[in-house]
């Protein structure tokens, strides 16, 4: 091998996709056999890496403006795992058309390189996808058949550390230093083998693994784990260079505390937005007390220092973290809570108005402030919690019976109503009805071309005889429901909402009805 810049290489000639390669060192009277870290295959079980042609006819695809993202978050193997050859990119293909038939329009995988342990944030190696899963032609294959069905392909990538068991770079230059190359310096942290950040070469490393799934797999974003686990420069670095090499790609940021720096220093165009589910929960529990209808407008709205809707990822329902579970059911004093799928944190599957209510804050993601996003399950209001044993995989049988069914009725019509309002994908937000007696809240959102009124009643009172009057904000125009989370067909009933009549304002407000935990969208009438 011969230095170049700050990495080694050989060049070796004859050699096909498909040659199995590892290298060989020698370190005092002693022979190292270590994997390539950039190896784009390997063999899980040894150190075998596996030569990879890049080459892919990839079929054109733009991917939707930030602003109308609607993120199906999924883990490989539990999303397929119950399905004929599961836990698989193949199987995963085969299941695209479902995850478009609800709307969505991006899908997010859980990490995909290689990794030890159950969900994938503690990768071994950051070039080479999970072998379990398939090879990099059958990701390819999986990128493009979403981008044919009109999906884009957000990545979640884990550049802060390596695995703490079966890391593949641990000591990769011999024991003369904590760790070697790659880590000497860094530590340990929650997760794993903290990487030597004051080395380019790990720096490089790092920045190259992300060009990786945005060049070679064609992604059209990243989603990046624990960024305050990395250096506030590193992060500067890789968006700058992502940024100027993949402008319109989304790089989206985990952070704790969601600071906007994340944004506005550090150079990420959005970031997770955990609050969205804590503080949902906290205020639907009642844990602090009752239910202030300021804390359901904060959560609809942008949260301080943030400015536009593209730069908040919301899930009010949970994501992969607040519903899977490691620990078979049992409660969680970290987050003072059990991890659940949010119908069972209202009273369960069986029970009408835990329904109603997932309904409810489902339409509340696609209607507030910021990119919305939905945990695979959430769609058909699933039992329990995810995980990777067999009995936590998605069963598939909860999106085939009617519970399941009217959920996703509801799913699509939700979505279909984003989709189709540049007003909710972007618009300002205004408050212009404030029932604190009755916890209903309604706010517009609006562009300087469209108008749409979402009326939010977090209660169990109801009003039937176009008996509740809702305040415009001055707007004289006539309006017309568009949605409603209380239609019979999403498991509410027939005469719950405003349907087939235009309802015009009276002293300043609309007289309607208006269902119990429910979610209604009109739109003005010119």
């Amino acid at each position: 091998m011969a230095r170049d810049g700050n990495v080694w290489l050989a060049r070796v000639a004859d050699v096909v996709a498909g040659d199995r390669y590892h290298f060989v060192f020698e370190w005092e009277g002693k022979t190292l056999e270590r994997r390539d870290a950039r190896a784009r295959a390997t063999d899980y079980d040894s150190n075998d890496c596996i030569v990879v042609d890049p080459r892919y006819n990839w079929t054109p695809f733009e991917a939707p403006p930030f602003e109308a993202l609607n993120i199906y978050q999924l883990h490989v193997g539990a999303f397929t795992g119950r399905l004929p050859g599961g836990g698989t990119f193949a199987a995963l293909k085969d299941k695209l058309p479902y995850i478009k038939s609800l709307g969505f329009n991006a899908v997010q995988m859980l990490p995909v390189h290689e990794y030890c342990g159950q969900w994938g944030y503690n990768p071994r190696l950051l070039f080479a996808p999970h072998p379990f899963y398939g090879s990099p032609q059958e990701l390819r294959e999986l990128v493009d058949a979403a981008h044919s069905h009109g999906l884009a392909v957000i990545f979640d990538v884990v550049l802060h550390h390596l695995a703490p068991n079966l890391n593949s770079l641990w000591e990769y230059d011999g024991p003369t230093k904590k760790g070697g190359l790659y880590f000497d310096g860094g530590g340990d942290s929650s997760w794993g083998k903290t990487f030597a950040w004051w080395q380019q070469e790990v720096k490089d490393m790092v920045l190259d693994a992300a060009r990786l799934f945005l060049n070679e797999y064609n992604g059209d974003g990243l989603r990046f784990d624990c960024v305050h686990a990395m250096p506030w420069n590193v992060s500067q670095s890789l968006t700058w260079h992502l940024h100027r090499e993949f402008p319109n790609h989304i790089l989206i940021s985990e952070i704790t505390p969601e600071v906007p720096e994340v944004l506005s220093d550090a150079g990420y165009d959005a970031t997770w937005m955990h609050t969205s589910f804590y503080k949902m929960r906290s205020f639907m529990l009642c844990t602090d007390g009752p239910r202030p209808l300021g804390r359901l407008q904060a959560l609809l709205t942008l949260l301080p220092g943030y400015s536009k809707s593209t730069q908040c990822v919301k899930y009010f329902l949970g994501s992969h973290d607040q519903i899977g579970c490691r620990r078979n059911g049992s409660y969680d004093d970290e987050i003072q809570g059990y991890h659940r799928y949010a119908v069972e944190l209202f009273g369960g599957r069986e029970d009408w108005n835990a329904r109603a209510k997932v309904r409810m804050w489902f339409a509340c993601q696609v209607c507030a402030q910021g990119i919305p996003m939905t945990f695979m399950g959430s769609e058909c209001a699933h039992p329990n919690w995810w995980g990777i044993n067999a009995k936590d995989m998605l069963d598939w049988q909860y999106t085939e019976d009617a519970v399941g069914q009217q959920m996703q009725a509801l799913v699509r019509a939700a979505n279909g109503v984003r989709a189709g309002s540049a007003a909710l994908q972007r618009g300002g937000f205004e408050t212009v009805h404030y029932d604190e007696a009755n916890c209903v809240l309604a706010f517009k959102r609006q562009t300087e071309s469209e108008t749409m009124l979402v009326v939010v009643n977090a209660s169990d009172a109801q009003w039937e005889k176009a008996d509740y009057g809702v305040r415009t904000g001055g707007d004289t125009r006539p309006y017309v429901e568009v949605f409603n989370s209380q239609e019979a067909e999403y498991g509410g009933w027939a005469t719950s909402g405003n349907a087939g009549r235009q309802v015009a304002p009276s002293h300043g407000k609309l007289f309607i009805n208006l269902p119990k935990w429910a979610v209604l969208v009109f739109r003005p009438q010119e």
